[in-house]
């Protein structure tokens, strides 16, 4: 154990140490979701893959308490975050003695002493910290905590746990204090560990480099595969899409008969091409800077995005995100977690025309809209995330986000999905099948009902996805993503319930304590 850390109280992302930190060159700081059945989990000699077991020891009243906790092992986030941390001396009044009650009281800092001293005495709290993250690390947190209120934080320092306290609100400010019993020297060994961390960790590139940007692709069954190669290989040296080359492939497949027929032919197809064509993700990794996801079958995008996040790759995934929506919110959680930046987008989301008409002047104030395109389904796969997705896509790009219910309505050839808008906006989505199966919109707004032009091919997915790998910014919210697949497994909740409006709140909730388990 390196360092002598007995107690600490996080108080609205503040840190309450007594005793001493060692001096040391860089420190570990990790904030770490616990288990929500802790305790119960452990009684019954229970652990999970995706978490670890760690020891708490902290004084409570006067005694030493020592608490098993099953901690998740990825952090939430790190002291890499941490942008500047300033000594400085603190005095404060006592409060209550329960370190649980304060925990995250919210933006405003509580700074109360965790001890069993009267109200209201003034006492020296000794040198403290200011410390404050980055950008990414403050929307992190602010996310992080958004999403997990009610549950508990643990705060590893070089490994060991030092508090555990209860997420009660969101906390959005991105500032926090170290404060605790020790000499100014001492403090100053934690800030400068801490701002060592932060600056041992490597910035991302934030613009193009000289040098070709290796692409690998992931799951070759799909004819996005060969489309898409072809699109970044052949690109004109003073295009857009110059500097991005797919130098390997990993076949990838699974039993769905989209994938299983076809996986062969495409693998075949990239390797004419001169397209190295590998046996394994690990192996592909090693050759390539950025990876495309282009499995058809999401259902294992969760299990393939995994090794790419943990080996920091940036990574486009195709549609759909992920099989299910717990899964597409544990790879939007790695991600972060990683501070690995990844989009996920059907092509017909950046189609010439559906931009345009988003922008088109002669709508007024859109109130409404409604998409349609074909609807397939795949036995196995919820009924929207094969095919049905792209029309979905196309809707929620006129109307952006804030969907409160959707309600579905199935019939042999058609499938109507309305979904109603904060405000009262409504938008619909009718599904195709047997008909005439084409792409298309409608916008209602204020001046008029515009109808949008004919969709495109993929190129303009292929600039957005250039572009990305080049300075790293996902063109689409995962946000956004998140909510319209939730959007979709409405769809089905409300169809299992005769059509009854379903709200995207209760599926949301939902999958996030299922993709909590996934971690």
């Amino acid at each position: 154990m390196k360092n002598s850390l007995p107690f600490v109280l996080l108080t609205s992302f503040g840190l309450y140490l007594s005793g001493a930190a060692c001096a040391q060159e860089r420190l570990d700081l990790e904030f770490r979701l616990v288990h929500p059945k802790s305790k119960e989990l452990l009684d019954q000699g229970i652990t999970e893959p995706a978490y670890e077991v760690l020891k708490l020891k902290e004084q409570r009243d006067g005694r030493t308490v020592v608490e098993d906790l099953l901690v998740k092992k990825r952090p939430e986030l790190t002291g890499r975050s941490v942008s500047k941390a300033v000594v400085t001396r603190r005095r404060a009044t006592a409060g209550p003695a329960n370190p649980k009650v304060l925990s995250y009281e919210g933006a405003q800092v509580t700074r109360w002493r965790a001890t069993a001293e009267p109200a209201n005495l003034v006492s020296d709290l000794g040198a403290g910290i200011d410390f404050t993250l980055d950008a990414q690390g403050t929307a992190i947190f602010a996310q992080v905590t958004r999403d997990n209120v009610g549950r508990r934080l643990a705060i590893v320092l070089d490994g060991e746990v030092i508090s555990a306290p209860v997420i009660k609100s969101p906390i959005e400010t991105g500032t926090g204090v170290i404060e605790g019993r020790f000499d100014s020297s001492q403090a100053e060994d934690l800030a400068k560990a801490l701002e060592n961390h932060a600056r041992a960790a490597p910035a991302p590139e934030p613009t193009t480099p000289a040098a070709t940007i290796r692409a690998g692709m992931i799951g070759l069954d799909t004819s996005h595969v060969p489309a898409f190669a072809k699109i970044f290989n052949q690109a004109k040296a003073d295009s857009d899409l110059a500097g991005i080359k797919v130098v390997a492939g990993y076949p990838g497949g699974t039993d769905l008969p989209a994938s299983r027929n076809r996986v062969k032919g495409f693998t075949e197809e990239l390797r004419g091409m001169g397209i190295e064509i590998v046996d394994s993700i690990p192996k592909l990794l090693e050759r390539v800077d950025v990876v495309l996801l282009e499995s058809v079958d999401g259902r294992i995008h969760l299990k393939e995005a995994v090794p790419v996040l943990e080996a920091g790759k940036p990574m486009f995934i195709d549609k759909p995100a992920a099989g299910s929506l717990a899964d597409a919110i544990a790879i939007y959680d790695l991600a972060r977690q990683q501070q690995v930046p990844c989009f996920s987008s059907s092509s017909l989301r950046f189609s010439p025309s559906l931009v345009e008409l988003k922008k088109n002047r002669a709508v007024g104030q859109m109130f409404g809209a409604i998409t349609w395109g074909p609807c397939s389904y795949q036995e196995g796969i919820p009924d929207m995330f094969y095919y049905g997705i792209h029309g979905i896509e196309m809707l929620y790009v006129l109307m952006g986000t804030g969907c409160e219910t959707v309600s579905r309505v199935q019939a042999e050839d058609a499938d109507v999905l309305t979904g109603v808008w904060a405000g009262g906006r409504v938008g619909t989505y009718r599904g195709l099948r047997r008909q005439r199966e084409e792409f298309g919109a409608v916008a209602f707004g204020t001046q008029g009902i515009v109808p949008a032009g004919k969709s495109d091919g993929y190129e303009q997915l292929c600039f957005e996805i250039a572009r990305f790998f080049k300075t790293r910014k996902a063109p689409v919210a995962a946000e956004e993503t998140i909510e319209l697949l939730a959007f979709m497994e409405a769809a089905d909740e409300s169809n299992r319930h005769g059509g009854a409006p379903v709200l995207l709140k209760d599926v949301l909730a939902k999958a996030r304590a299922a993709a909590a388990s996934k971690h």
